[in-house]
């Protein structure tokens, strides 16, 4: 049962007791386990906030329930997961019909009313923890026809400027240089780019920006509900567009920095940048993917760069399209996926986030952590990983699930991986838990024991 748009959840390791806490978000999970046990009336339409409502309209949603209570019964609570807070948690629960687990995660607005209601399978439980990278590979291998992995270490190197910069060493990689769409994930070009034009004080974290009716876009999000004219600060689009993978809010970011600037950046950092030229917004995407027919998206590959820049440009074929949200909840088969996308291989993502490392230790680049933050992805531990920046991409045929990680003991990983199908949908729910065990296997992977201290004065003796 799903109630919003499906992005990577902000899961962590589970902790007891298996309590309901006393708390905002604790008692709207004791009403989503009664509503999800049949009882219709334990949530009603003023309990959600409107942003809930418009995408799930109350009337859908108890249908969902239903459905959901007559093929798995009630859900019973195994335990609330570490890291819940005041407004948002995460539970496991099982089916008392399947005895299958599942995450229930659930979040509330300033007002205190549900703006997150989601309920999918844990499939955590179905991958098994791994001992080595030779069995992340054969996992990987099964998931999709093409698969990607990359596993590396960012380390300190010279630039040459003589300052400090960053460099990948590489850990694992399974065809680590080919190229694979990676949906959202291409939004960190997006954000670098507008980390770097912040840095030359071309534009600032609080500067506001209107919304743009030429740049609303479709979900994934929620600012393509909010009205024309309403100004933000460019770090709630940064932020918006990260943690949540608001497509509106990376359509605004993406003119707002420049679509140049946004290649430059991406240029910068790939082996394939023709292939992502012109950069193309999500409302591009959706257009060529969503227009009804193959003749705009085959036009579109046809043409020279210089053509498909005025094809995206306002007022060109490609821009003059609106995409519709109706043919986007039948769009359930892979469309042009080695061809209508954003690419990067794993090495090409693993340069990218050394550079954001960079930007991130600037002074003044608070809004760039707490956007890469925001969002961990899937469950990995807090006291193990003490920093956990993620973004990750899907659409039919694609799932990317990146990651830069601080490890307990000061050292930086980055860990990709990409799935590419061009005859099915991808199962997320094993994407993402393998990437969780490939990181369980990271927390492991090669720690320096701890040196017994000796006292030099002590004798020795047999």
């Amino acid at each position: 049962m799903t109630m919003e748009p499906p992005v990577a959840d902000p899961v962590v390791q589970p902790s007891p007791p298996a309590s309901i806490p006393d708390t905002p978000a604790g008692r709207t999970l004791k009403s989503a386990l009664a509503l999800l046990g049949g009882d219709m009336n334990a949530l009603q339409e003023k309990d959600f906030a409107p942003s809930f409502l418009k995408a799930v309209p109350m009337a859908q949603l108890r249908s969902v329930a239903a459905e959901t209570f007559r093929e798995h019964g009630a859900f019973t609570l195994v335990e609330v997961m570490e890291g819940a807070k005041e407004n948002a948690l995460v539970a496991r629960v099982r089916s008392t019909k399947s005895d299958k687990h599942h995450l229930l995660r659930v979040g509330l607005d300033a007002q205190g009313q549900i703006e997150t209601l989601l309920i999918q399978p844990d499939t955590m439980v179905a991958v098994p923890a791994l001992k080595n990278w030779k069995e992340l590979d054969a996992l990987a291998s099964r998931v999709s026809e093409r698969a990607a992995i990359g596993v590396f270490e960012i380390v300190p190197a010279l630039a040459d400027n003589g300052g400090e910069a960053r460099t990948i060493r590489t850990i694992h990689v399974l065809n680590g240089e080919e190229s694979l769409a990676i949906g959202s994930t291409f939004k960190l070009w997006i954000l670098g780019a507008l980390a770097e034009r912040v840095r030359a004080g071309e534009i600032a974290w609080d500067q506001k920006l209107a919304i743009s009716a030429e740049r609303k876009s479709l979900p994934s999000g929620v600012l393509q509900n909010r009205p024309v004219g309403e100004e933000l600060p460019i770090s709630e689009y940064a932020l918006k567009m990260i943690s949540i993978s608001d497509n509106t809010a990376t359509d605004h970011l993406l003119h707002h920095v420049g679509r140049t600037r946004t290649e430059a950046f991406m240029r910068a950092h790939t082996s394939v940048p023709e292939r992502n030229t012109p950069m193309l917004s999500t409302r591009d995407m959706f257009a060529l993917k969503l227009s009804g027919s193959d003749e705009l998206p085959k036009a579109y590959l046809a043409a020279s760069e210089a053509q498909r820049r005025e094809m995206v440009e306002v007022g060109g074929k490609v821009s003059s399209v609106t995409p519709q949200l109706l043919l986007a909840a039948f769009w359930k088969a892979p469309r042009f996926i080695e061809t209508l996308e954003w690419f990067a291989t794993p090495v090409d993502l693993a340069k990218t986030f050394a550079t954001l490392d960079g930007l991130m230790d600037e002074p003044g680049n608070g809004p760039l952590i707490t956007a890469l933050t925001a969002n961990p992805g899937v469950p990995m531990s807090k006291t193990v990983w003490t920093r956990i920046a993620f973004k990750g991409g899907s659409e039919p045929g694609v799932l990317n699930l990146t990651w830069l990680l601080m490890r307990d003991d000061g050292r930086k990983f980055v860990l990709t991986l990409g799935f590419n199908d061009t005859r099915k949908e991808i199962d997320h729910g094993v994407g993402t838990a393998l990437a969780a065990r490939s990181a369980e296997l990271l927390e492991r992977w090669d720690r320096v024991p701890a040196r017994e201290e000796k006292d030099p004065l002590k004798i020795q003796t047999p």
